[in-house]
């Protein structure tokens, strides 16, 4: 029987289902997918919809589908990552260490230069962005506000801040990563809130340097927790 919820987008659902069973290991990389014609009767839905769904999961690189040669579940180091349902599906459940530390190693290779161009770059409106995430942070912090919602807000802020579509884009990335970050709460902010401060007031001052020195060091800090080495700090 169909059983997916008839106000939701049947190609979705399937889609949905399907790449989080291949993400979470029900599958594994080389594996034989099941055929369109068992998915159909699993599912009990048409071909259509089925098509549709395998496509949309080759797009995000989950598998492969070759004529007279059914379609195969790629490695992970094929996945788009930064598709937004792979990344999602990655983390939705008990994130491995390595992975947890993929994560902050690129943002560490990236966040950095975000904060020194936003220092150049921030407008009045952004400084200010930065400066309200800033206090949900300290609110956050003495557990008046939600920890992991707080960091996102200033994280981003900061990738906007920027003004470099490229980083800008990265927001949705750091908002999962983040998100997925169990660690991430009320001790661990209070701990880290000078080192967050550091960076809003080097941005707010136009400091490019001292910007991307305070970033390294607040990722620096916040490294360990999820098994990456500290970032080398910059002269």
């Amino acid at each position: 029987m169909n059983t997916f919820d008839d106000n939701r987008n049947l190609t979705h659902q399937v889609t949905y289902e399907l790449g989080r069973a291949i993400v979470q290991g029900k599958y594994a990389a080389g594996d034989s997918f099941p055929t369109e014609a068992q998915m159909c009767r699993h599912y009990q839905i048409s071909r259509s919809v089925i098509r549709e769904a395998v496509k949309m999961l080759t797009a995000k690189k989950l598998i492969s589908s070759r004529p007279r040669q059914g379609i195969r579940v790629l490695p992970p180091s094929a996945w788009n990552v930064f598709d937004p349902d792979v990344l999602q599906w990655s983390l939705s459940s008990r994130p491995s260490v390595q992975l947890l530390r993929e994560f902050t190693e690129l943002r560490m290779a990236l966040e950095p230069d975000a904060a020194a161009l936003a220092a150049g770059r921030a407008d009045q409106a952004s400084v200010a962005e930065i400066h309200r995430a800033l206090q949900q942070l300290d609110a956050a912090a003495r557990g008046d506000d939600d920890s992991v919602e707080a960091a996102i807000a200033f994280h981003t802020a900061v990738l906007r801040a920027s003004d470099n579509r490229f980083f800008i884009q990265l927001c949705h990335f750091i908002h999962t990563a983040i998100g997925a970050d169990t660690a991430t709460n009320q001790v661990i902010l209070a701990s880290a809130l000078s080192d967050y401060q550091m960076v809003a007031q080097a941005i707010a001052s136009a400091d490019e340097s001292a910007a991307r020195r305070a970033m390294q060091r607040l990722l620096s800090g916040l490294a360990p927790r999820a098994g990456a080495a500290p970032v080398a700090q910059a002269s």
